[in-house]
């Protein structure tokens, strides 16, 4: 029964603090449930609590529409209910009537296909292959830095060395003026 004096909204329930953090700018939190501000691109916000210490979240997420066309409908001997991505297709195996069907859909959004790489049998997006770019490029100039760094490091225990060795040596004059200096 649907009430005028309210509005359905679909929230996506999530557990635990790691994965919370992924869609939600998350503070201090407490028993009460507080609203948090989304992370760009991901979700628009969300309601999130802890409760002794366990972390669950109520995330509004941002929601894209992905047009599909039926390229292939068939018969099946299984009786499942399975989603699945194959390549660039969507596969639903499912029961009707106490048969098995199989339906494949083509993406037909080029859009999207152009924004996402298929990558381990997943579809990942453009922005996270940026993010990963990103970071990689960091590790490399940090790894830059870190061996120019060592080199440093090393030309100092060098010029170390040399002092000491220049300061022994002094020291040595030094010694051999005074045992001069007491003979005369």
């Amino acid at each position: 029964m649907s009430n005028p004096e309210y509005i359905p909204i679909n929230f996506l329930k999530l557990k635990g603090l790691d994965i919370i953090k992924n869609f939600i700018d998350v503070e201090d939190l407490n028993n009460e449930f507080s609203w948090c501000k989304g992370k760009d691109n991901i979700s628009y916000g969300g309601l999130a609590r802890k409760n002794n210490n366990e972390y669950i979240a109520y995330i509004l997420p941002i929601v894209y529409t992905m047009n599909y066309k039926k390229v292939s409908n068939k018969n099946i001997d299984q009786l499942v209910n399975d989603l699945s991505w194959n390549s660039d297709r969507l596969v639903w195996k499912y029961t009707d009537n106490g048969k098995g069907y199989e339906s494949q859909y083509q993406l037909q959004d080029d859009d999207i296909m152009n924004n996402m790489n298929n990558m381990n049998g997943g579809m990942l997006d453009i922005n996270v292959k940026n993010k990963i770019n990103d970071l990689e490029a960091e590790a490399s100039r940090l790894e830059k830095e870190n061996n120019l760094i060592g080199r440093e490091i090393n030309n100092l225990k060098n010029s170390e060395d040399e002092l000491t060795k220049l300061i022994l040596k002094g020291g040595s004059r030094k010694k051999s003026n005074l045992k001069k200096k007491i003979k005369n």
